[in-house]
């Protein structure tokens, strides 16, 4: 009955650890695609702004604004608690 419990109790910690490690990566991956949209409709320093707010830092930008129709897109990544997230956002179309 013991072994029955410790393996329960272990179980549960490791779906407790699994949990909590998607729940971090949606929540970097969000503040990744709410940065780009701000460097999109706003700057680089828009974009640093909403990833430093959300307690993540912003490791890289790039703006392409190459586009036929006077768009631009931007790539950001973000870092969150060791955790690195790619977005990308554009006003085209």
């Amino acid at each position: 009955m013991m072994a029955v419990l410790a393996v329960g109790v272990s179980l549960s910690l490791r779906l407790g650890e699994l949990g909590d490690s998607l729940v971090r990566s949606a929540r970097a991956q969000s503040i990744a695609d709410a940065s780009a949209l701000a460097g999109v409709y706003g700057s680089r320093v828009e974009s640093a702004r909403i990833a430093v707010e959300n307690g993540a830092v912003l490791v890289r930008y790039e703006e392409d604004t190459s586009s036929f129709d006077d768009g631009s897109t931007v790539r950001v990544t973000i870092e969150l608690d060791g955790r690195l997230a790619d977005a990308w956002a554009s006003d085209e179309g």
